[in-house]
C-alpha cells in the first residue's frame, strides 16, 4: 500500500497526538475563501485500510460549536494504539527522532 506523503505526514502527527488531530482548513480570505482537502475522511479511508474500525480504534466528530469545517477531528482511541499496524506505522512512517524514544514499536 502507497501512502502520499501528506498522509505518511498526518498519520504520524495523529500517532503522536493524545487528543487527536484537526487537520482540516481554509485557503484565502473573503470571496475567495475556499474549503481544503477534507483529511479527516481521507484518515479515516487510510485507517480503514489498514485494517482500524471506526469507533473502535478511531473516532471522528466535529469540536466546533456550529459545526465549521475546521473543527472536523480525527482521534485514536486506546484500542487502536495497541495494534500491530498502528506501531508499525509509527516506527514506518516517522520521520521524527523522538518517536523511536518513547518506545511505540513495544
Amino acid at each position: 500500500m502507497t501512502i502520499r506523503k501528506q498522509h505518511r505526514e498526518l498519520l504520524a502527527e495523529l500517532i503522536e497526538s493524545r487528543d487527536g488531530i484537526e487537520p482540516n482548513y481554509y485557503n484565502g480570505g473573503g470571496r475567495w475563501t475556499r474549503k481544503g482537502p477534507n483529511y479527516v475522511e481521507q484518515l479515516a479511508e487510510l485507517l480503514g485500510d489498514m485494517g482500524l474500525v471506526r469507533w473502535r480504534h478511531f473516532e471522528t466528530g466535529n469540536r466546533a460549536p456550529q459545526g465549521g469545517h475546521t473543527g472536523d477531528f480525527i482521534r485514536l482511541l486506546p484500542a487502536g494504539r495497541k495494534l500491530k499496524a498502528i506501531r508499525r506505522a509509527a516506527m514506518e512512517f516517522s520521520w521524527r527522532p523522538e518517536f523511536h524514544d518513547r518506545g511505540i514499536d513495544r
